[in-house]
């Protein structure tokens, strides 16, 4: 028994499925050679992006280098100043009491 032809369907030729199919092998083949392409143009970095992204990285490690340094600084002036803040008030009250008992001190 033979079936009936879908509906829209009509009658073939052996050469149209021929041609159909070379249609859509080139449409393929392009589809290939565009992908091809692009993944090509982003397998590589051009030279002069490449320099312009290691300059910028290498000044920004200069400035965190610069960055660390004055901190480092600043840290080191904050501990002179605490230790200065403690030592003063202790060597006031020494030449106090070595000043009073030199004196002869008391009324």
């Amino acid at each position: 028994m033979k079936l009936p032809p879908p509906p829209g369907a009509e009658d073939v030729t052996l050469g149209e499925i021929a041609r159909r199919l070379d249609r859509h092998e080139r449409e393929i083949g392009q589809a290939l050679r565009d992908i091809r392409g692009d993944i090509a143009s982003l397998s590589y970095v051009p030279v002069g992006t490449y320099e312009a992204h290691r300059a910028a990285m290498a000044q920004q490690v200069a400035q965190v280098v610069a960055d660390v340094a004055e901190q480092a600084a600043a840290r080191d002036a904050d501990r002179r100043l605490i230790w200065t803040s403690l030592v003063a008030p202790v060597l006031m009250l020494v030449i106090g009491v070595v000043l009073y008992a030199a004196v002869g001190g008391g009324p």
